[in-house]
């Protein structure tokens, strides 16, 4: 695998997982191994803040385990 574009010393609110940021095939997402958000195109990927990182991961995790009670 290669490696992350950017690494941060957080951990995701979804799974305690580390954060960082890869490069796909459909542009850099920001990733805790299993939820993943894609980097807005008008965000270069070393400009993320952690907080930026883990507020994008809470919100497709918890959305996406809010979903499963619907």
């Amino acid at each position: 695998p290669a490696a992350p574009l950017k690494a941060f010393d957080v951990v995701s609110p979804v799974t305690g997982k580390p954060i960082q940021i890869l490069s796909g095939r459909y542009g850099p997402y920001v990733t805790d191994g299993t939820t993943h958000f894609s980097v807005p195109k008008d965000v270069e990927p070393q400009e993320v803040t952690a907080e930026q990182a883990v507020q994008w991961l809470a919100e497709v995790g918890f959305g996406l385990m809010f979903s499963t009670f619907l």
